[in-house]
């Protein structure tokens, strides 16, 4: 009879260990989705502090990031790239080039490269910034910011952004994990246009989940758009934001 309890005992201890499990599985902050723009792994030291600048290529770069400090690219990275050369926007202009640095201090890795296109002179720069920082209290490397900027530097006229959103943002916004909105961007277009001189200086919303990220602890996401001192829409960019170790 103690066998058969202990049995008992044994296996509704096992269910329960499995259903506790499954649960934490299940509140995890991030969907399958967002998985793929996200990146944690442990770490028990510092990185020290190096400056890696004017690197010849991205593989260069990529190859540091991954040897010397055993950090990952999130998996959707070469995929948005290859998406985004891919758009109207920026698959009829020339790469003219491109700067590549890893800035590394004892508690983050700074990882950036600077894309400049156009055709005799550059038009539109785009920017890859990805930011991993330690956190100490749970012995983890996250990747903690991530930014994609797109920016028109024309010298006259525009380069075709403001025309360009909506290709742009359903595309990047979905390679980076954004809710599915109908349509954000005319509503945003249809409030604002190209050139507005009561928006110079000013950053405009596109779309954003800062107060349910940050209730939950999960990826804080934001599509913005710069106007310049004239009032011209300049840049427009995407961040993601990870708040899970906060």
């Amino acid at each position: 009879m103690n066998k058969y309890c202990r049995y008992i005992g044994a296996l509704i201890g096992f269910f329960l260990l499995a259903g506790c499990t499954a649960l934490k599985a299940e509140q995890s902050p991030f969907t399958e989705a967002e998985q793929q723009v996200t990146w944690h792994g442990e770490r028990t030291g510092t990185f020290g502090n190096y400056d890696y600048t004017n690197l010849a290529n991205e593989a260069e770069a990529q190859e540091i990031l991954t040897e010397k400090f055993n950090l990952s690219l999130p998996k959707n990275y070469e995929t948005l790239k290859t998406q985004l050369a891919s758009t109207a926007y920026l698959s009829g202009k020339q790469l003219l080039g491109e700067a590549c640095e890893v800035i590394v201090s004892d508690q983050q890795v700074n990882y950036h490269i600077q894309q400049q296109y156009g055709e005799e002179s550059i038009e539109v720069v785009v920017e890859f910034s990805l930011t991993y920082t330690i956190e100490e209290e749970s012995k983890r490397v996250i990747l903690a910011d991530q930014t994609l900027l797109l920016q028109d530097v024309s010298s006259s006229g525009t380069a075709g952004l403001y025309e360009a959103i909506p290709e742009l943002v359903p595309r990047v916004a979905k390679n980076l994990s954004f809710d599915s909105e109908d349509k954000v961007w005319e509503t945003f277009m249809d409030k604002h246009q190209e050139v507005d001189d009561t928006l110079a200086q000013q950053t405009v919303v596109i779309q954003e989940n800062v107060d349910k990220a940050k209730e939950n602890k999960g990826l804080q996401k934001s599509i913005q758009v710069y106007y310049d001192a004239a009032g011209q829409l300049r840049e427009i960019y995407f961040n993601l934001t990870d708040l899970s170790e906060e």
